[in-house]
């Protein structure tokens, strides 16, 4: 990692992070959060999840997914100052293989996917 930078931040507040979201303080080198979510409502209430499991949608779950072919580029950085100063951050959630990062991150590879069902009365 070149021109590394110091970042610098008064406060911060995370209401809410889940599902493997990633709340990260400093330079990391590489990212990878994942994420399945199988997420089943049932109008009138829901007793169990049998009968709902991953491996029972392979291709939403286990179809390999596409990635971009890296591409050569050139970059040219001009940093004025040496840090980079936030009075305050604030949020409210960050989910499903969502990334607040604060530093530097060289390499990400983010992936989520969510299956919705709804089952409502006839």
């Amino acid at each position: 990692m070149s021109n590394q930078r110091v970042t610098k931040v008064k406060a911060i507040k995370v209401i809410n992070s889940s599902y493997s979201s990633v709340f990260n303080i400093g330079d990391i080198h590489t990212l990878q959060p994942k994420t399945d979510v199988l997420a089943v409502q049932r109008e009138g209430g829901i007793s169990s999840d049998k009968g709902f499991e991953l491996e029972k949608y392979p291709p939403i779950f286990q179809t390999e997914l596409p990635f971009l072919e890296k591409t050569p580029m050139t970059q040219a950085h001009s940093h004025h100052c040496s840090s980079i100063h936030v009075p305050n951050i604030r949020v409210n959630g960050i989910s499903s293989s969502a990334i607040l990062q604060l530093g530097q991150v060289n390499q990400t590879f983010s992936r989520s996917r969510i299956k919705h069902i709804r089952i409502l009365k006839d």
